[in-house]
């Protein structure tokens, strides 16, 4: 279970217009067996601060990101299927048609800036209409993100995300742990 002062850094580098690289940071505020409380920061974005709950969710945090804490999501074995919260209402609005679905891959090492770990791979696949009445357009729009979760990070090591370019999130980036500091 991550603790109070754990944090981690990101290299964020965003694959669509307007193309960018930056630092995404992460620091636990607080932490109980069915939460996890923290600030996270996007470049020099101001602070937000989420609080995570017990399941799978798509979260806006400041990037729309699947639950990064794995200790939250429950047991994860190769070929579990995983049902998706959807928390992000850019990706999802009141009048819009959503579908999300995960699933456990497996495990896979992977390199990241902060090392070589032995990591287990969540994939979300995504997809949403937006009606045309509430917005200046509608939107189909749709992405897989990957996840990976290593036990001695506390924290995802990795987030990638391809699809449909969108006029509300970012869905073409690669966010790599770059350094972390855990109790």
């Amino acid at each position: 279970m991550p603790a109070q002062g754990d944090s981690w850094t990101y290299d964020l580098t965003v694959r669509t217009p307007p193309f960018r690289k930056t630092v995404y940071t992460a620091r636990v505020q607080g932490a109980t067996a069915d939460a996890i409380l923290e600030d996270v920061q996007l470049g020099d974005e101001n602070v937000r601060q989420w609080a995570h709950s017990r399941g799978p969710s798509v979260v806006n945090l400041n990037l729309s990101l699947f639950s990064p804490y794995p200790v939250l999501l429950g047991e994860m074995f190769p070929g579990a299927r995983l049902r998706v919260e959807n928390n992000d209402p850019r990706t999802c609005g009141t009048t819009w048609s959503c579908q999300l679905s995960g699933r456990v891959i497996g495990y896979e090492t992977v390199r990241v800036p902060a090392g070589t770990f032995n990591a287990v791979k969540v994939e979300i696949t995504q997809s949403w209409i937006s009606q045309g009445q509430t917005h200046d357009r509608g939107e189909i729009g749709g992405r897989t993100l990957n996840v990976w979760y290593a036990a001695e990070t506390k924290r995802a090591v990795k987030f990638s995300s391809r699809g449909n370019a969108s006029q509300y999130i970012d869905t073409n980036f690669d966010l790599e742990l770059a350094s972390y500091k855990v109790k």
